[in-house]
């Protein structure tokens, strides 16, 4: 059993249902599996095309800081699936300051507390 929390969610009409797509993969496998299982099969089952594998520039206030690899759906939505029972909204305040710092329009954000999966889209 499992709950989905899709309160602050928005799917995107470039991406294919994630909310479907996770549930078929939470029925079959159940919530408690590694968290990077449950990503890498998402992004294998999402992505409509290769991507681009210069990485994402990071910057702040037009000064250069680097390049991350982050896991991209597409080229400007990032997924991050965690297994967080606490300290979630640090969490949330990270992948804003990611988004800012990038050319990223929305991070996709799944994560499992034990029997509750929440799912967040910040943008």
């Amino acid at each position: 059993n499992f709950d989905l929390q899709t309160h602050h969610w928005s799917d995107d009409a470039q991406i294919p249902s994630i909310i479907s797509t996770l549930n078929d993969l939470l029925e079959d496998w159940g919530t408690h599996l590694s968290t990077h299982l449950y990503q890498e099969a998402l992004l294998h089952l999402l992505r409509a095309e290769p991507l681009p594998s210069s990485g994402l520039e990071l910057k702040r206030n037009g000064i250069q800081l680097g390049h991350i690899h982050p896991p991209l759906i597409t080229p400007h939505t990032m997924l991050h699936v965690t297994s967080i029972h606490r300290r979630q909204k640090e969490q949330h305040d990270h992948l804003t300051k990611l988004l800012a710092m990038s050319d990223l329009k929305q991070i996709q954000w799944i994560n499992f507390d034990h029997h509750t999966v929440q799912l967040q889209t910040i943008s």
